[in-house]
């Protein structure tokens, strides 16, 4: 889950740099795992709470109203989220992110199986992104997919 759940955050951070102007200079975050917590427990699923610091190496703040993202691993449902009050990342200066994540119980058998298998893991992200500009808070949806090269 710690492998995946950072990723919500790149691409999100990329079309904030292209909106907001920022230019050819623009430095892309990087984004340091801190922990998980498990932070809610139902009949259904699990909430987990996976910290982020993120640095902005840029002069320009950047901000974010709204996130939503879902990852799937080999075409299955693995965890989903939402930052519905957003994050805002200070100039040449880092902010701890808390990215909550979802994961289902009836999604755990496929992930053990992931667990026990020695091949890698193809994974899709997609998401939307609401980033906040002059004209107002612009939805970007974005995605990405790769592998987890298994040790």
């Amino acid at each position: 889950m710690r492998s995946l759940a950072w990723l919500a955050l790149l691409p999100l951070l990329t079309e904030c740099a292209s909106l907001g102007g920022l230019g050819p200079d623009f430095r892309r975050p990087t984004v340091q795992f801190l922990s998980a917590e498990l932070t809610e427990i139902d009949a259904k699923g699990a909430t987990v709470s996976c910290r982020f610091e993120v640095a902005n190496p840029n002069a320009r703040e950047l901000s974010v109203a709204r996130v939503s993202w879902r990852v799937s691993v080999r075409g299955r449902p693995l965890a989903e989220g939402s930052l519905p009050e957003g994050a805002r990342l200070p100039a040449n200066g880092t902010a701890v992110v808390a990215v909550p994540a979802r994961v289902l119980f009836g999604d755990l058998d496929s992930l053990l199986a992931l667990a026990q298998s020695r091949e890698d893991v193809p994974y899709e992200l997609k998401g939307v992104a609401g980033v906040e500009s002059p004209l107002g808070v612009i939805d970007l949806p974005f995605s990405h997919s790769g592998t987890l090269q298994r040790p």
